[in-house]
């Protein structure tokens, strides 16, 4: 299966059952120039992690805790690979231009969670929140892969989101930790008005005693 059959989304490409009752899907529409910068960008990040990682530092993916692998769009060898060694049992897929592998993953019994999000642009807020749900309701050892074109932006938004919501952190704090644990993420992620807005919404119920964080050197 290669991974060019996947880029444009078909019409019938599906979410999970419970994604698809949960809210109707809109594939933002791709203009030719879109598409080609989308292209030219994925192999460039090809380049800099198989020829130049041990320059860059960059790798195609990287562990944030027990629960979240964050990286960069997967072809389906690495997809079997982390399934068999890593539990990956959830597909967070960022990428509007890319559908994923809908047969693969019904064959490896593994949910995609598709929340097609044009390059270049921020996650809304309603995808933002169901991304970080989907990562929160994995467990038992299972791990989510979470992923956009390079792992920098779109995911690595929804990965800080995360971050803030399970751990007592703030934005800042946890663009800190992703930049440890991934050096080629966007580096100001922390300050997105998407991201503000998501904090806020988790210290209003960390005020109100409906969510209680950890610290961070407590992860698991």
């Amino acid at each position: 299966m290669s991974l060019s059959e996947n880029m444009f989304p078909s019409q019938n490409a599906t979410l999970d059952e419970q994604q698809q009752a949960d809210r109707e899907v809109e594939h933002p529409k791709l203009s030719w120039a879109a598409w080609g910068r989308f292209v030219v960008t994925l192999y460039y990040n090809k380049v800099a992690v198989n020829i130049f990682g041990s320059i860059t530092g960059w790798s195609w993916y990287n562990r944030i805790d027990s629960r979240l692998i964050l990286g960069a769009l997967p072809d389906s060898l690495q997809i079997r690979l982390m399934h068999q060694s890593l539990s990956v049992n959830t597909v967070v897929n960022m990428c509007a231009e890319f559908e994923g592998f809908p047969s693969l993953y019904r064959e490896l019994g593994i949910t995609q969670v598709w929340l097609p999000t044009l390059d270049f642009t921020v996650p809304v807020q309603k995808d933002i929140v169901h991304g970080v749900d989907a990562i929160l309701a994995e467990e038992g050892g299972k791990t989510v892969y979470l992923h956009c074109k390079g792992g920098k932006g779109r995911s690595g938004t929804v990965a800080l989101c995360y971050l803030v919501h399970v751990y007592d952190l703030d934005p800042k704090r946890a663009q800190a930790i992703l930049l440890q644990c991934r050096p080629q993420i966007d580096k100001a992620i922390y300050a997105y008005a998407e991201v503000q807005e998501y904090y806020v919404g988790v210290m209003e119920k960390v005020a109100g005693n409906s969510l209680l964080r950890k610290s961070w050197e407590h992860r698991v």
